[in-house]
């Protein structure tokens, strides 16, 4: 403000300007017209012999900018968005699932989740979630296989976040990753057939117990097998296997649990009309019961020796 202006409380226009306080104020009656001003000038003040810069700097960018002035934090957010959208290409997910995923990306930046992890496998957790949430045919094994690290490894990041957040998610429904599975083989015009089939084995299983504490896609892979049995398609047990990305062992377990239950001595017409409305134990509760109906039959066993024996040593004393 130069000296021509007039002051608002006394009319007089002899106000001076003080560059180093930043102050314009009237010298007749000391009325501050401005204070803390922005100059565009470094005024230096004296004291004990040292001189200091008077005021602050003022930076002409703007801390919410993409770029220099952004925080670390807007530039991981920003860097998340373009993961989750070449995800979302890899894996052909929708619209509404990017978005979820974004959220809770935002969420575990909120929550500092991202500290000592990497931002890939943080991302690919949560469009896990998202597709948990919206119950598409997507597993934890996809987004490993995408990122090229151990499946287990991503587990362990999916259950801690899931613990910070505090969220809980529905459980896998095998039947969902059916038509996914089934398409993978290149069945053919039977393909859905097989797929009715297949959904039918595994509700029964449900209803047995047998998925219970299992891979969804190790329940799947049991019910192909005997779909595409039950129906003469030639499709080995190794190929079914390398779909639903599990050993064969997994499989043949499943396929003796199954061949414990009612269903399984059923022909393939009778199958698709009798539905037992009774359910079995399950099958970890018909082991332990096998395994103490066994351990009690050998106490037995054992009883009975010792009690021969004592009746041939008590024979044996009487004849002394």
């Amino acid at each position: 403000m130069g000296k021509d202006s007039s002051c608002p409380n006394c009319g007089d226009c002899d106000v001076e300007t003080d560059h180093i306080r930043g102050v314009d104020v009237c010298r007749s009656c000391g009325h501050v017209l401005l204070d803390q001003a922005i100059v565009n000038e470094v005024a230096f003040a004296e004291s004990d012999g040292r001189s200091s810069v008077v005021g602050q700097f003022v930076s002409t960018l703007k801390g919410n900018r993409t770029g220099r002035g952004s925080s670390s934090r807007e530039q991981s957010l920003e860097k998340g968005k373009r993961s989750i959208q070449l995800f979302a290409t890899n894996l052909n997910l929708r619209t509404q699932i990017t978005d979820a995923a974004q959220r809770y990306f935002m969420l575990a930046l909120q929550y500092n989740f991202l500290q000592g992890r990497s931002t890939d496998i943080v991302i690919a957790v949560c469009l896990y979630i998202a597709c948990r949430r919206e119950r598409t045919p997507h597993m934890l094994i996809d987004f490993s296989e995408i990122l090229q690290i151990n499946v287990f490894k991503l587990g362990r990041v999916y259950i801690a976040f899931c613990k910070v957040i505090n969220i809980s998610l529905p459980i896998v429904d095998p039947s969902i990753l059916i038509s996914r599975f089934i398409n993978e083989l290149n069945i053919g015009e039977r393909a859905g057939v097989v797929a009715n089939t297949a959904t039918r084995i595994v509700a029964r299983m449900k209803r047995d117990w047998i998925h219970t504490g299992r891979r969804p896609a190790g329940i799947c892979g049991a019910a192909i097998i005997i779909a595409t049995k039950l129906h003469d398609i030639e499709k080995s047990r190794a190929e079914i296997c390398k779909i639903v990305r599990l050993c064969d062992a997994t499989i043949c377990q499943r396929l003796k649990e199954f061949s414990l239950t009612p269903s399984a001595q059923l022909t393939a017409n009778e199958f698709e009309v009798i539905d037992f409305e009774e359910e079995c134990d399950p099958p970890s509760f018909t082991r332990a019961r096998n395994l103490e109906l066994k351990r009690e039959k050998m106490l037995e066993k054992q009883r009975i020796k010792e009690a021969e024996m004592l009746g041939k040593i008590n024979s044996f004393k009487r004849k002394i």
